[in-house]
């Protein structure tokens, strides 16, 4: 939910060249041979197309990625009305570029030690779905006793997880980017599976984590029913703070139905293009609907708010011995206060922690 290139710079040159240096040569070779091969002006020319921006195919970032689309699917329309050019895109185009720019090649490696998903998803250490932030997507490898970590026929033995990768621009329509590394992305089986399936993604329509951050544009916030319980509750001013809270409590405890979890957009940026990419991504993996299920969370989240107050936090930080003025130490406090990270750049550590973050604001809370 935020901008994975941002939080990660330090780690992407590494994964791009490995990423290159396992599958650049291989795929050339394979193109030079097919463009030889055809008899074919056009696939020549398409051949040649992809060839010669391979590398960007392969290790582009999105905004570049999303260029090559265009070029491509442009040259695409261009194709003379030929029977076997015709047949050929219609049919034979999408396996053909699947055999080369192979995914199973990549996903099917399990070894830590080589090039594949498991080390590209250990490298970028993401520890939750970058597209929802409710469900961990830890890359672990348990190796068993006796485990021979060179030898082929055991590297199945070991005990192994990592997150599914959703393809952005999805195989079926732009097969030669099956391959492209920030066309990957690490997300929970909900999302990729179950929710966005095979609906088409472009970065003019949807966000992508490696090219900007849902954060920026979209919050959740509270929103709460009319109720005359609550509105009672709200107008007690003669009862002392502690019975109000107590009261509180026991409303939202057994009163979930009182309030929805909506999606909204950040202060200024209501009329943002980048929010209606944002609001395109909470509709394809149903985020409101989902976090309504979470609404004990929230309604916890809500009541911690309510009961902070300047003395609270200053008991909090005489126990943990923090320096009010030391910022690192006050998110350190939010944190313990919290129960979930309070800063930005930790929302891929832990499931839920957008919505405390902006729970948390909505109700003055100081977050940084």
């Amino acid at each position: 939910m935020i901008n994975i290139i941002g939080s990660k710079a330090h780690l992407l040159k590494q994964i791009e060249d490995e990423h290159r240096a396992k599958y650049f040569d291989s795929i050339e070779s394979k193109l030079t041979d097919l463009s030889e091969r055809t008899n074919s002006k056009f696939c020549k020319k398409y051949y040649l197309l992809l060839k010669e921006n391979l590398n960007d195919i392969l290790i582009g970032r999105p905004d570049r990625l999303n260029e090559l689309k265009e070029e491509i699917v442009e040259f695409e329309e261009t194709a003379p009305k030929m029977w076997f050019d015709f047949f050929w895109l219609r049919f034979l185009k999408t396996p053909k570029l699947l055999s080369i720019f192979d995914y199973s090649d990549f996903s099917g490696q399990y070894k830590i030690i080589e090039w594949g998903a498991y080390k590209f998803t250990r490298l970028l250490d993401v520890n939750t779905c970058l597209y929802c932030n409710r469900s961990y997507i830890f890359t672990i490898v348990v190796e068993p006793d006796g485990y021979n970590l060179s030898s082929t026929d055991e590297y199945h033995r070991a005990k192994r997880a990592r997150p599914q990768l959703d393809h952005f621009y999805s195989q079926n329509q732009h097969p030669y980017f099956a391959l492209s590394i920030y066309n990957l992305i690490p997300c929970c089986s909900i999302c990729n599976t179950s929710f966005k399936n095979t609906e088409e993604f472009t970065i003019e329509s949807h966000i992508n984590p490696f090219h900007e951050s849902f954060h920026d544009f979209l919050r959740f916030t509270v929103r709460f029913k009319k109720s005359a319980e609550l509105d009672d509750l709200l107008t007690k001013g003669k009862i002392s703070p502690k019975d109000r809270l107590m009261m509180y409590v026991d409303f939202f405890s057994e009163n979930e139905d009182s309030f929805d979890v909506k999606v909204a957009p950040q202060k200024g940026k209501e009329m943002s293009e980048g929010y209606s990419r944002a609001f395109a991504n909470s509709k394809s993996f149903a985020l409101e609907p989902l976090y309504n299920m979470h609404k004990d969370y929230v309604s916890e989240m809500v009541l911690k708010c309510m009961e902070y107050n300047d003395s609270h936090f200053s008991d909090i930080s005489e126990i943990y011995g923090l320096d009010e003025k030391d910022l690192e130490k006050r998110n350190r406090k939010l944190r313990y206060f919290l129960g979930n990270y309070a800063t930005e750049a930790d929302i891929p550590k832990r499931p839920l922690s957008k919505i405390t973050i902006d729970i948390a604001k909505e109700f003055k809370l100081p977050i940084s």
